[in-house]
């Protein structure tokens, strides 16, 4: 657990030649592979301190589900993902060798949600609810803490929950950090784990100053720049840099390495 949150953080403004920094946390070094460990746990550790966890469900895209499979796992909870039937066979598989049950719904995230708080009623799970708990925010309070002391004018994160962008932005929006979302540009689209956009009720526009959108040939480009980098991550870390290379023309910019890429080799197999 203590390793939680603990990844370094890389400069990376040599490699991509860029005229000012590029700072970013290896999230994907996390114990589960991903950013998500950090809200999963501060979840549950809350849950199991409450009294309240018998089993836990949750509706993710992916990262959190293997995430929560790994604790839940580690802390001997039965856990249930409800998955969109389009995501990776990687995290699917992943989440099920770590001793969750994996439900996977046809249609939109919308409708994962929904069945989700259906079984978690039926049941009486305990359901995680990344989407509306405020724990999740919250648990990129340190990583803004982090930034802050790397002096950045920009910080760039991809919107799954929103989650990582206004835990940040609450705490360096006031400090005169500029707050960037990147969302996919395409409609339908690759870049798994951003762009669902179920508006969480922690979402704040008020703390976002720009959106910038990034295709999936774009992000999918980025990756592989940063494999030849030595970073094994996934297409929201290419889409993430996509992003801050932008930025980095006007100033210094911060941003995060959601995942592994090791939850995407079937999909990204050689455009």
């Amino acid at each position: 657990m203590v390793l939680v949150g603990k990844a370094p953080i890389a400069e990376l403004s040599n490699f991509f030649r860029t005229k000012n920094k590029i700072y970013a946390k290896m999230s994907y070094l996390n114990p589960s592979g991903s950013i998500k460990d950090r809200v999963v746990l501060k979840i549950l550790q809350k849950a199991m301190k409450e009294g309240k966890i018998g089993g836990v469900i949750e509706a993710t895209s992916g990262n959190t589900g293997i995430s929560l499979a790994f604790w839940a796992n580690f802390f001997g909870i039965k856990a249930t993902i409800v998955i969109p039937k389009g995501m990776s066979e990687e995290r699917k598989r992943m989440a099920k060798l770590l001793g969750a049950e994996v439900i996977e719904v046809e249609g939109d995230f919308d409708a994962s949600i929904k069945l989700a708080k259906k079984i978690a009623r039926e049941k009486r799970l305990f359901y995680l609810g990344q989407f509306s708990r405020e724990e999740n925010p919250r648990a990129y309070y340190s990583l803004a803490k982090e930034m802050e002391k790397l002096k950045i004018d920009y910080f760039v994160a991809g919107v799954g929950t929103g989650g990582t962008l206004i835990g940040v932005a609450r705490v360096l929006k006031k400090k005169g950090v500029k707050i960037i979302g990147v969302l996919p540009k395409e409609r339908e689209h690759g870049i798994q784990g951003i762009g669902d956009w179920v508006k969480s009720r922690f979402w704040d526009e008020k703390l976002v100053d720009e959106i910038y959108r990034v295709s999936t040939k774009e992000a999918r480009r980025y990756m592989r720049k940063l494999w030849k980098a030595g970073f094994l991550v996934g297409i929201s870390s290419g889409a993430n840099i996509k992003a801050a290379l932008h930025y980095a023309e006007s100033g210094n910019v911060g941003t995060v390495f959601p995942d592994s890429w090791d939850r995407y080799l079937s999909i990204e197999g050689g455009d």
